[in-house]
């Protein structure tokens, strides 16, 4: 029996590049009915410049959700980046549980573990017997069950009923203590990998074991790269093999390489690096290997033997002529051309012939990136092909595909550029004046950029008044750009504009979301949206936002409780002072006869905040 405190199933899975990287080599230690939860946070997300988190669920093998949050309406538990730890308690004993782990802001894809709740666990390699055991609190009517769930014995009656596989399993039926489960599993293979339980009448477990099955790893396979290596190029050789453990995946094997045959390259984990390809590395053979983490080693690999091209080299012309100057009608060659190449050498003669049309022409337009609005000019440029190169030639050019431009030989002019305009091919051609038309030129096709317009906030509102803890938001900032408009949130703080905190931004920026928003939040916000490839375009619109508060702070002065006061004499001034945006409302009322009635509008001053009054003999 291995005593260990774990383990998993499935490995680490590999999503599409356009995804952002997911949770690495998550790991769960298990001990009795609580799970610690870990995994690897790499290093792009660490670095990256928003608050991260970690957002995990679990649940049964059946599918439902397990509670990690209690007190919350959702199952999930979101853990902040860098913690990458999480533990969790009261699990069922012997039961499976699958965890899913994703990063949240970046809306990574899942890395999903499976688990099983038990501390007793067993290893056994392919075809060999294992003994497995354990012990129940059971002591009649329950049944062994194999991973598969088939019946492996009964218990009945206080005695063993059935060995139901005996080309399987071996079964102590003659124990005195039938709470002590002892079985022999023959041969075993992957199929016999997984949870064997102690079940009663209603299926409830109490007590099982987790046996795990491993072989050796698979059979490596060389890759090359590239794949028909050159002298002089640096070659990578990587070995790819798996661990083979059952259940698929469990724990967190890693596999170490070892390559044969490599005279002075460099080894590197999988790979193996041979710079600077000579001739003389020709008929090397490699191979390779990969052993496990439990010493297991591999069947080594089909070898990959090196023979790099070359060449051509040695290009030898016989006889080696420069120029020949011939008599028409008079003979040519043979001549013979020789080289060097592995592998053997292609040979093909061209016979260059005097050009006569022009050149084909190449069109380009200025500017690079044209505005809706902008006035454009595309150029056409080829060459006459004479010879002596001294003799005169004229061109003449047509655009292909202009609907309203104004040409002017070799230019073409279009004004006030539309978006209707998108996707206009423009080509060109050459005319000599002996009329000889050259090919067609490159096309260009208008894909005119505009933006920022129709800049509007979402609600559309210019003022906007919230009580402090509030939310404010969300305030949306929707503009038409091509390519796609940039967005960029500001807060006015001290006739200064500084930008609103990453936490209350999402949306690529486009929104901005206060959750809880306090008194010091309070001011002018800015929405800035730019093009993504032009500066000086900027458009802004603003809200202007107002927390309100209070009563809050609330005091009389003097501050007293009760005033004794003469007949005849003054009674105040009392002032009430309290804190409140917009400023505060003040009332007071005299308590005449046991009922509370306002005071005389005569006593009161400073919009209701004081009072002071002649008190009558």
């Amino acid at each position: 029996m291995v005593n260990m405190l774990a383990y998993l199933e499935h490995t680490d899975l590999t999503w599409p590049t356009c995804k952002p990287d997911t949770p690495k080599d998550v790991r769960i230690h298990v001990n009795g009915s609580t799970a610690k939860i870990s995994w690897t946070i790499p290093t792009n997300i660490q670095k990256s410049e928003w608050h991260e988190w970690s957002r995990i669920y679990i649940n049964t093998s059946t599918g439902r959700d397990i509670d990690l949050d209690p007190g919350s309406k959702f199952n999930f538990k979101d853990i902040g980046v860098p913690k990458s730890s999480f533990e969790i308690n009261n699990l069922k004993i012997c039961s499976e549980y699958i965890v899913r782990i994703q990063f949240l802001r970046a809306n990574s894809e899942f890395t999903s573990k499976t688990f099983w709740m038990t501390n007793s666990i067993f290893t056994g390699d392919i075809n060999e017997d294992v003994s497995l055991s354990w012990t129940t609190s059971m002591t009649d009517f329950f049944y062994i069950q194999s991973p598969s769930s088939a019946l492996i014995y009964q218990v009945s009656g206080g005695v063993f009923v059935g060995n139901n596989d005996k080309e399987k399993h071996v079964v102590n039926s003659k124990t005195i203590d039938i709470k002590a489960i002892n079985i022999t599993v023959l041969h075993v293979d992957e199929k016999d990998a997984g949870l064997y339980r102690a079940e009663d009448i209603n299926k409830n477990v109490e007590g099982c074991c987790l046996l795990v099955v491993t072989g050796k790893p698979k059979n490596p396979t060389l890759n090359v790269h590239p794949e028909h290596p050159f002298v002089d190029d640096n070659l990578t050789v990587t070995c790819n093999s798996t661990v083979q453990r059952w259940p698929t995946g469990y724990g967190t094997a890693h596999l170490l390489y070892q390559f044969f045959g490599n005279s002075r390259g460099k080894p590197d984990k999988e790979t193996l690096i041979i710079n600077k390809l000579t001739i003389m590395d020709k008929g090397i053979n490699i191979s390779c290997q990969a052993t496990d983490d439990l010493e297991k080693v591999s069947n080594t690999s089909d070898v990959v033997t090196i023979d790099p091209y070359y060449g051509p080299d040695d290009i030898i012309l016989n006889p080696a002529y420069q120029s020949i100057n011939l008599t028409e009608g008079s003979s040519f060659g043979p001549i013979h051309c020789s080289a060097n190449c592995n592998p053997e050498c292609i040979f093909k003669w061209i016979h260059k012939r005097t050009p006569t049309p022009p050149t084909k022409p190449t069109l380009t337009i200025q500017s690079e990136h044209p505005f809706v609005g902008d006035n454009i000019t595309f150029t056409c440029k080829s060459a006459a092909q004479r010879w002596p190169g001294n003799i005169p030639a004229h061109l003449l050019y047509q655009f292909i595909g202009n609907k309203r431009g104004e040409s002017n030989n070799n230019r073409l002019i279009m004004n006030n550029l539309t978006k209707l305009d998108k996707g206009t091919s423009i080509s060109c051609q050459a005319t000599d004046d002996l009329r000889k038309v050259s090919n067609m030129s490159n096309t260009v096709i208008l894909d005119p950029y505009y933006g920022p317009e129709n800049v509007v906030v979402e609600p559309s509102i210019r003022n906007k008044t919230v009580t402090e803890g509030t939310a404010l938001g969300p305030i949306h900032c929707i503009a038409n750009c091509y390519p796609e408009c940039k967005y960029n949130w500001k807060r006015k703080m001290r006739d200064h504009f500084k930008p609103v905190t990453n936490e209350f931004i999402y949306n690529n920026s486009r929104s901005v979301y206060v959750v809880a928003i306090k008194r010091n939040q309070a001011g002018t916000y800015r929405c800035l949206v730019d093009h993504p490839e032009a500066n000086g375009r900027t458009k802004i619109k603003d809200i202007s936002v107002n927390v309100q508060y209070g009563p809050e702070n609330v005091v009389v002065e003097p501050e007293i409780r009760y005033i004794n006061v003469t007949e005849g004499t003054t009674l105040g001034p009392i002032h009430c002072i309290a804190k409140c945006n917009p400023e505060c409302r003040y009332n007071w009322n005299q308590n005449i006869s046991g009922n509370f009635e306002p005071v005389k509008n005569k006593f009161i001053s400073k919009n209701n905040q004081s009072v002071h009054m002649h008190v009558q003999q």
